[in-house]
């Protein structure tokens, strides 16, 4: 008799943050349990407790995803350019991320719930990566005076008011593409930080 295949941690976590995210922090393990054709005890044995779980299936990862690039950068493409590239991605990662973490911000769970002692918080990173992309730019002569400090925080901020309204109301706002949205931000944004031969 063949035996039954093993259902990966990988598979577990899939199923997990499926149905926190449609039904939030208040499903029951046994949802998530009969999804995947296991028993309770199977997602305690591998992820411990309910919370454990939901950490797992919903914090940020230890590194943010596009962090690689931006510290490769910037190359000798249009800064324009580079900036539309990273938008996109980071935009990407703030769709997906913002509905995690209201779930878990529902089960009274925060920062201090995954990050480890001493490490930096996703947010400080993410600022911090891009201000140095941006003083890196402005080094290369390819930006304007402005603070690249507060030109990261305009930049990430906008991104993400983009994916917490989308979250909110669905496709209802705003209309436009995410490709339209992040090429009119770059544009606007451009305009008080170019330097000054390209005003």
């Amino acid at each position: 008799m063949a035996r039954p295949r093993a259902t990966s941690d990988d598979e577990i976590l899939e199923a997990a943050r499926a149905c926190f995210l449609e039904h939030g922090p208040s499903t029951s393990t046994m949802v998530i349990a009969e999804r995947l054709g296991v028993s309770q005890a199977a997602l305690f044995k591998r992820f411990g407790t309910k919370e454990q779980l939901m950490l797992a299936a919903l914090a940020p990862p230890q590194r943010l995803p596009w962090l690689d690039m931006v510290e490769a950068g910037p190359d000798g493409r249009d800064v324009r350019e580079q900036l539309r590239e990273l938008g996109l991605l980071i935009l990407g990662y703030f769709r997906m991320m913002v509905p995690r973490l209201s779930v878990l911000r529902s089960a009274g769970m925060g920062l201090e719930h995954f990050c480890r002692p001493g490490e930096m918080a996703p947010p400080v990173a993410a600022h911090r990566v891009v201000a140095g992309w941006l003083h890196r730019v402005r080094e290369q002569g390819r930006l304007g005076s402005c603070s690249p400090d507060d030109v990261a925080h305009i930049f990430l901020g906008a991104l993400h008011m983009r994916a917490f309204h989308h979250h909110i109301a669905g496709a209802v706002f705003p209309a436009e593409g995410n490709d339209t949205y992040v090429e009119t931000l770059v544009k606007v944004l451009w305009q008080g930080i170019a330097p000054e031969v390209e005003r």
